[in-house]
């Protein structure tokens, strides 16, 4: 299964190329196209070892499952994570938001700070 979303994403690379210069975007065109060709490369000089990896992660998560302190610390990082994305997008719309008038300076910092609020 994992061999077809590698393949997916080289696809995908390869279809934004030629809409790309579908659109006369030549340098994005040309390096999407860069971007698939590399892509295509990495994944046939690794699709063996894909099976080897996938066989070391269960043995690592079933590992990682039986010591609930290791899953307790990763949520408390993905806590700190969120918030401090959350201080970084407020800063930036703020820093954006300097130059405008009063009336529009909210209305700017709830846009920006949406993606925070559905996590």
């Amino acid at each position: 299964m994992m061999k077809v979303y590698v393949h997916i994403l080289t696809t995908y690379l390869a279809v934004v190329s030629v809409l790309c210069f579908w659109c006369r975007q030549f340098f994005w065109g040309g390096a999407f196209s860069v971007g698939a060709l590399l892509q295509f490369l990495y994944v046939i000089s690794l699709i063996d070892r894909l099976p080897l990896t996938m066989l070391i992660l269960r043995k690592a998560l079933k590992l990682v499952w039986g010591l609930p302190k290791v899953i307790m610390v990763a949520h408390a990082f993905t806590v700190v994570m969120l918030l401090w994305m959350s201080l970084g997008s407020f800063g930036a719309a703020g820093v954006v938001a300097s130059n405008m008038s009063d009336e529009g300076r909210w209305w700017l910092l709830v846009k920006c700070n949406q993606n925070v609020g559905t996590l």
